[in-house]
């Protein structure tokens, strides 16, 4: 017998509001019996379908099921996430989810400098505002850039005009339009707490392509599939840190540390290496 899953209860929610008993007189003096009867079966088969959406996914979650055909595939795919970050206010060039300063100098010190040598071909994924960028472009000897929003790309190559080291692709959200074996570094923080199992599993086979033998990859990622955290509405995906792992093995790719520490509760900081 399966687990229980605890996915939440199926409700119709609080009493009605001002409004919506207002809707409810409208689609019967308007609407009619009939329409109405429509409507409220609609809504109840929304509220059903989301019911179990939610209970499906927490067993994808559970037991790592990562197919086309699964709930957590349709969820915060590569468009939609163009369709958020193309239309978000980057004003702030990302440093609005910088705790402080000295959180941001500890993310460098602790995971950007060890990881990133100097003179080094890097490649960032999800650059956004630019708030890495500007420190992995001053250590990389060639740096190139990938986001799924043509926004970002555009912001990052008017921020960093005066680069000559770095490339820009506007990326499909799972593929990355780089040569095999050429780049020694892949970094991707804050990114794939956002990127659904399907996608990230498609990067993970692209990592195994691009990076160099003994290459290495810092990605910032969901953790346990038991992360309260993981509700709906966050912009959370539905990756997981177990999927992670499966996804490095089946790529050849050695987990050689992973830490809870400078990350959002919850999440996963994972350093990987390409195994020759």
């Amino acid at each position: 017998m399966e687990a229980s899953v605890q996915c939440g209860t199926l409700n119709p929610g609080p009493a009605p509001s001002p409004t919506t008993t207002g809707r409810l007189k409208v689609l019967l003096s308007r609407g009619g019996l009939y329409y109405s009867s429509l409507y409220a079966m609609r809504w109840l088969t929304d509220r059903t379908r989301d019911f179990l959406d939610r209970c499906l996914v927490a067993v994808e979650r559970r037991k790592g099921l990562v197919e086309p055909w699964t709930i957590g595939a349709r969820r915060y795919t590569s468009t939609d996430n163009k369709q958020l970050w193309n239309s978000y206010d980057w004003s702030k060039r990302g440093e609005e989810w910088t705790k402080t300063p000295e959180w941001k100098e500890a993310v460098v010190t602790r995971f950007l400098l060890p990881n990133v040598p100097e003179g080094a071909s890097v490649l960032e994924i999800g650059p956004g505002g630019g708030r890495w960028t500007e420190i992995l472009q001053r250590r990389a000897k060639h740096l190139s850039v990938v986001d799924v929003s043509e926004q970002a790309i555009q912001l990052c190559r008017e921020r960093f005009r005066t680069c000559s080291n770095i490339d820009y692709f506007v990326g499909t959200g799972s593929t990355l339009p780089l040569a095999d074996s050429s780049v020694e570094v892949v970094w991707s923080y804050d990114v794939f707490v956002h990127v659904n199992p399907l996608d990230a599993r498609g990067y993970f086979r692209e990592f195994r392509r691009v990076l160099k033998p003994g290459g290495t990859a810092v990605i910032h990622h969901p953790g346990s599939s038991k992360a309260r955290h993981y509700r709906e509405g966050a912009w959370r995906s539905d990756l997981t840190d177990a999927m992670v792992r499966d996804f490095a093995r089946e790529n050849g790719l050695e987990v050689t540390s992973t830490t809870t520490e400078l990350v959002n509760e919850g999440d996963v900081l994972s350093v990987l290496r390409r195994l020759a």
